[in-house]
């Protein structure tokens, strides 16, 4: 058997467009540039790559810095966008597919499109032609191929890293992060989705411990955004109130609004205690709450690292 390829396959992003019997793929027009604009706007996480021959900088490709030590490179193929991830970073490929999806749909807002009018994440599949991701995010179709490629199966993570936190436990999982835990009940033992085993860290937090976390959230892609911090201020058990009053005194901007929805949270405010009080534990397990298996698997395995 040959090796599996190290190079990330680059993921696409496109409309599906059907004409009789065949499935071709298309973007809006003006999408590209306003895509480039939103994610600009992540201040945070996204600025431009340096000023180099090496990188992208012109009217249909573009090279970012992300999370400050990662590089991509978006490209406009006028059917498709095209994002590579330089090197190999597997374990940051879902992030990065996160926040070019919301700079999307917010350039989707711009453009006036249907709400039903959405894209589709595809690859190009290894013989010809192209295979897309269907909404399971676990498996693909491929628009011509006679017979199925299915990338996002069997032990080549070069496309699947792209949706490790979607896939199920198969080979590679471990190295992507996302394994099949078990559970148990009096009917018996059943599987979840819901992320590996989480240690158990010992020690209450307290704002001394501010920066830390901000610093945690950020290095593994989370921002907040969306008001996505309101939700985990919900589920760290702070009370909608104190959410409300922390989103008016701060305006909206989401980076204060995170942290301080974090400073309430290890000042034990509302009902945190009876969520098991400002520990990395309940950290990560609200992270999972609102979705983000893949920012709470990193912070996990960064805190094994140093106990």
């Amino acid at each position: 058997l040959n090796p599996p390829p190290t190079e990330i396959q680059p993921l696409l992003i496109a409309w599906k467009i059907k004409e009789r019997d065949e499935t071709t793929l298309a973007i809006p027009q003006g999408l590209f540039p306003l895509t480039i604009v939103h994610l600009l706007e992540k201040k945070d996480n996204i600025g431009f790559s340096p000023v180099d021959k090496e990188y992208y900088r012109c009217n249909n490709a573009m090279s970012l810095r992300v999370f400050e030590e990662y590089h991509i490179d978006i490209i406009n193929r006028y059917t498709h966008l095209e994002i590579r991830v330089r090197d190999h970073w597997r374990d940051i490929c879902p992030q990065i597919r996160e926040l070019v999806s919301e700079a999307v749909v917010d350039s989707c807002k711009d453009l006036r499109l249907k709400e039903d009018n959405k894209f589709v994440f595809a690859f190009k599949c290894p013989p010809r032609n192209t295979c897309i991701v269907k909404e399971d995010k676990c498996s693909t179709w491929c628009t011509q191929c006679s017979q199925q490629c299915k990338v996002l199966k069997g032990a080549d993570d070069s496309y699947k890293c792209w949706f490790s936190d979607c896939q199920s436990s198969n080979p590679g999982a471990a190295e992507t992060g996302m394994i099949r835990k078990r559970t148990h009940s009096m009917k018996g033992a059943e599987s979840s989705l819901e992320g590996p085993p989480t240690k158990r860290h010992k020690g209450q937090l307290d704002t001394k411990s501010l920066l830390e976390i901000i610093k945690l959230l950020k290095k593994h892609g989370y921002s907040g955004s969306g008001d996505s911090y309101y939700d985990l201020g919900l589920y760290l058990g702070l009370y909608s109130h104190t959410l409300d009053v922390i989103k008016d005194n701060n305006k909206g901007n989401v980076h204060s609004c995170l942290r301080e929805c974090l400073k309430a949270w290890l000042q034990q405010a509302d009902d945190v205690k009876s969520k098991g009080g400002p520990t990395y534990d309940t950290l990560i397990q609200a992270l999972r709450e609102i979705g983000e298996n893949a920012v709470a698997d990193g912070i996990d395995r960064d805190i094994n690292s140093k106990e």
